[in-house]
């Protein structure tokens, strides 16, 4: 049996039943059955209306563990995590990285609504040390100020000042 059909209330085809059911009723499904050649009408109303609150989303978080940490990455992933690799951190549920007790290789925090992610207080990623590694720290510096969004040429301005 298949519905070839979904109505909404005021649509024709629902009239008697938004006159019966009024404000209750959601939708009218046609269904047809081809076995035995008949057209079923279904309705969805509403039976019950309570308040309700969804869930809170768990705060994503980045973890810093290093590529040479394979025990430390095992865990991780058994604890649900999933490795970013364009920001090379290890995202994971931030309660799940307190039980596993890396609060302090926590290094940012990951927007569920879609903010950008910031670095927290006095940490920092392993891609910014990796970067300060190979270019140099102004060069690092000015690659976090063009990611956080700060423009460039301002920061060489401050930089000469």
């Amino acid at each position: 049996m298949q519905a070839q059909r979904t109505l909404t209330p005021g649509q024709k085809g629902t009239k008697k039943f938004l006159e019966r059911y009024g404000d209750q009723l959601v939708c009218v499904r046609y269904r047809y059955d081809d076995q035995r050649r008949k057209r079923f009408t279904t309705i969805e109303i509403i039976v019950e209306e309570s308040s309700w609150s969804p869930p809170e989303k768990p705060e994503i978080v980045g973890l810093r563990v290093e590529f040479q940490e394979t025990e430390l990455q095992r865990r991780v992933k058994q604890a649900g995590g999933k490795c970013n690799s364009t920001m090379r951190v290890w995202e994971i549920h931030y309660d799940q990285a307190v039980a596993l007790g890396l609060k302090k290789r926590i290094v940012m925090n990951q927007r569920t609504n879609g903010e950008e992610a910031r670095l927290e207080k006095g940490e920092t990623s392993l891609c910014q040390r990796k970067r300060s590694r190979l270019y140099g720290p102004d060069l690092s510096l000015l690659a976090i100020m063009s990611y956080v969004g700060t423009s460039v040429s301002a920061t060489m301005n401050m930089s000469f000042m």
